[in-house]
């Protein structure tokens, strides 16, 4: 090695270039090198691959309960999903995962109507009966907020699956809406699953990919005070950095706390009362949930 790397520096006449020697004594000292840091007698490399082997195993941290740990942006620690609002409600912007709370809905009136089988389709009508309950809260909601390309009020449906519907129409004008991206009507933004993120080639139709897009183009201009509501645990663990997290309960109450009119929503939404859901919505929205 010492003779090649002499040839190297010292060039003689007749002889092939010393830069040829180079690559190969670099190559030698590597080889060198490794020989001297790895070797060892074979008790010894026993020893480390079991120090290795020992390291792997260590025990993982437990997983934490859904709400056990959440992290409330509002400083206090709080972890009820319940709570009232730590800001002035004209300060907070409110976004709904609007099927989850339908079905917890559901699970009420199952509560109440224990002796009938009750068969929905969540798709048809009850949207609309939704939305009318989500639009008393945009005289309560947002008033004084950053600027934003939506309204302070948003609620965010699924799209129906076409492996589990017959119904192939109200598919097609669901996925139009979803196409056409979120509307604003009288004060509510109306914001469909697979408009931002397409999630349809996976053949999943949930809106909490949307909802988490949604909250994070909103929060990157401007401070904001977001409130997600939604029924889903899964998707209340993934944005809890994005907004402080409600649950259908907390939403129940908002609409207890609204007068007759609250109450009446809450009935209809409870399938206690008869109701013109469909009432003033726009026409296509209205299609889609009136679409048998």
């Amino acid at each position: 090695l010492v003779v090649m790397l002499q040839r190297a520096s010292t060039p003689s006449p007749g002889l092939p270039s010393p830069k040829r020697f180079v690559p190969t004594a670099l190559l030698l000292l590597a080889s060198l090198w490794s020989a001297t840091t790895f070797a060892g007698s074979g008790s010894e490399r026993c020893l480390r691959s079991k120090s290795v082997v020992r390291h792997s195993t260590l025990p993982s941290a437990p997983p934490v309960p859904f709400g056990a740990a959440r992290r409330s942006r509002d400083g206090t620690g709080a972890s009820d999903l319940n709570a009232p609002l730590p800001w002035p409600p004209e300060t907070a912007e409110i976004m709904v995962d609007a099927h989850s709370i339908i079905e917890w809905y559901w699970s009420e009136t199952s509560k109440i109507e224990q002796d009938l089988t009750l068969v929905h389709d969540k798709f048809m009508f009850w949207p609309g009966r939704f939305a009318q309950a989500a639009k008393l809260l945009v005289r309560r909601y947002g008033l004084d907020r950053p600027p934003s390309p939506w309204s302070p009020v948003i609620v965010v449906f699924d799209l129906p699956d076409p492996g589990m519907t017959w119904n192939g129409k109200q598919v097609k004008v669901y996925r139009s809406l979803a196409r056409q991206g979120p509307t604003i009507h009288e004060g509510l933004t109306f914001a469909w699953s697979n408009t931002y993120v397409d999630t349809s080639a996976s053949e999943m139709y949930r809106c909490d990919r949307e909802v988490l897009y949604m909250l994070e183009m909103l929060s990157r201009p401007y401070p904001r005070r977001q409130v997600l509501v939604t029924a889903d645990p899964e998707l209340a663990e993934r944005a809890e950095g994005l907004s402080l997290v409600r649950g259908p309960e907390w939403f129940d109450q908002e609409l207890q706390s609204l007068g007759q009119e609250g109450q009446a929503a809450r009935e209809a939404l409870l399938g206690l009362k008869e109701d013109n859901a469909l009432e003033d919505l726009p026409f296509g929205i209205k299609r889609a949930f009136a679409t048998r």
